[in-house]
């Protein structure tokens, strides 16, 4: 069955969904065949992979959770597939809050639809500690934190570690990577660096990815990050990381 990998921080732009991107794209090149699901209603991680607007879907996630019809599947380059998410999503949480046991059905559908058909799947939280997150880490059995160095993202980081906290009532679930992204080396950054390497432990992944403007661009011209400019140091830092991931989960 496929491992099932959530990528979570309660606080945005600290490069989760490049994150995801990176380690899709990296595992895909080893062989692993890989899904991405989107539970994002901004749909970042839908518009990387798609040409077409997010809007102009005619099901996305939403319709499994919701309307408990099937995962739509699409397909991107490098031979990814992907669940798309939308606007749409923004009323997940309302709209199930009648739902017996809520919190399971992602979990179930995965279980049921696609857990044998994929190596991995890995599934982009929206950067908040929402119903829709809930959903996404309840449903795998990993959980990567992407972090910057800096207050706001080791705090979004120690909330999603008291997440977790309440799940292992119910299953079992680890955090099995803590990836600093976007750094840059200064004194502020380095305090938090090592606030984030104790606090981590065992999970913390190196080496950091530092910022990089290639990066961006590559991920705004919806390029393979790998190919765009296998010179970049970030690239480079973004595919050890996928290779010790794999390592850990994988195996």
């Amino acid at each position: 069955m496929a491992r099932v990998v959530a990528f979570a921080n309660n606080k945005g732009g600290v490069g989760k969904t490049a994150t995801v991107i990176a380690v899709a794209q990296a595992w895909a090149k080893s062989g692993l065949k890989i899904l991405l699901i989107d539970l994002d209603s901004q749909g970042n991680l839908t518009v990387q992979m798609s040409e077409q607007e997010i809007d102009t879907y005619p099901r996305t996630v939403r319709d499994a959770i919701v309307e408990k019809k099937k995962l739509p599947i699409y397909h991107a380059k490098n031979g990814i597939d992907y669940v798309p998410a939308n606007l749409s999503l923004s009323d997940i949480d309302a709209v199930t809050n009648s739902y017996f046991s809520r919190e399971t059905i992602l979990s179930k559908i995965i279980t049921d639809e696609v857990a044998d058909d994929y190596d991995a799947i890995l599934i982009d939280c929206p950067p908040a500690l929402s119903y829709a997150t809930y959903l996404g880490v309840f449903a795998a059995e990993h959980v990567i934190i992407p972090t910057m160095a800096d207050n706001l993202s080791y705090a979004g980081m120690g909330m999603v570690a008291k997440l977790l906290h309440g799940i292992r009532e119910y299953k079992k679930v680890v955090i099995s990577g803590v990836v600093v992204t976007k750094y840059r080396a200064n004194k502020l950054n380095e305090l938090y660096l090592d606030k984030i390497k104790n606090d981590a432990g065992r999970a913390f992944i190196e080496p950091v990815v530092h910022e990089a403007t290639k990066l961006q661009q590559a991920l705004t011209l919806k390029e393979d990050i790998y190919e765009y400019d296998a010179s970049c140091r970030a690239m480079q830092e973004y595919s050890q990381v996928a290779d010790k991931l794999k390592e850990k989960i994988m195996k």
